[in-house]
């Protein structure tokens, strides 16, 4: 499909998600943001986690949050966020807070959802790197991503390279593919972020890879997010 900035509208009566992602894999860190519209249900999804600079995993997912009638910012109890265009095709921002969970063990998030409440949030901006890349279902950007993320009294810097992307259609999951570039040991996983689905579980996997310079796309076996279903462990 071509892409336009008419695309970066909402496209209503049908399951839409934005995701943002962020990857500093020579800091073992991450960020990952997914904002999915679901009409029939009348419900909205929010997914959100960091992985890596000193901390456990730190996540939330609320299922539950309901979908304004214009926008793409939400509210709930302990809840609000929001993913913004400020200029189509080319400058996007998430802002975020709230208060998450820390689990030492990051596959506890697929269990029970317990463990520290931590105060989280984002102050990012993603601006465009590279043209637009599409697909039947949506498109997406490389971008470069600035800003900070909260976590507890802490402020961590961000200032690496990203990926934003848009879809609509019957399926509010992203495809599993890579979507961030970065580099590292070629393989080398440094990172899981789980979350709970209605048939299963969804785990996004921060990889680190090689590259001549870091660039990472579908099939391209660079390193980045990868999102794919996925079955946790059984408890021990």
């Amino acid at each position: 499909m071509t892409v336009s900035a008419a695309d970066e509208r909402r496209h209503p009566g049908v399951a839409e998600t934005w995701w943002f992602d962020l990857s500093d894999p020579a800091r073992a860190f991450g960020v990952v943001a997914r904002l999915t519209y679901h009409p029939l249900e009348r419900v909205g999804w929010w997914w959100v986690g960091v992985v890596g600079a000193g901390w456990p995993l730190v996540a939330l997912r609320a299922h539950d949050v309901p979908i304004p009638a214009r926008g793409t910012e939400i509210r709930t109890d302990g809840l609000w966020a929001s993913v913004r265009c400020e200029t189509p095709l080319e400058h996007w921002t998430v802002g975020l807070e709230c208060f998450a969970v820390a689990y030492d063990d990051p596959w506890e998030a697929a269990r029970s959802e317990r463990g520290d409440v931590v105060p989280f949030g984002l102050d990012l901006s993603f601006v465009t790197s590279s043209p637009a890349w599409s697909s039947s279902r949506g498109y997406g950007e490389w971008c470069t991503v600035s800003g900070e993320v909260l976590l507890g009294d802490e402020r961590l810097s961000v200032d690496t390279v990203g990926s934003r992307a848009h879809a609509w259609g019957e399926d509010g999951l992203p495809s599993p593919f890579m979507r961030v570039r970065g580099r590292g040991t070629p393989g080398a996983v440094v990172g899981l972020c789980p979350f709970k689905v209605p048939d299963g579980v969804w785990v996004e996997s921060l990889c680190a890879a090689s590259g001549p310079d870091g660039a990472g796309g579908e099939g391209e076996g660079e390193g980045g997010w990868v999102g794919a279903p996925a079955s946790p462990p059984a408890p021990a």
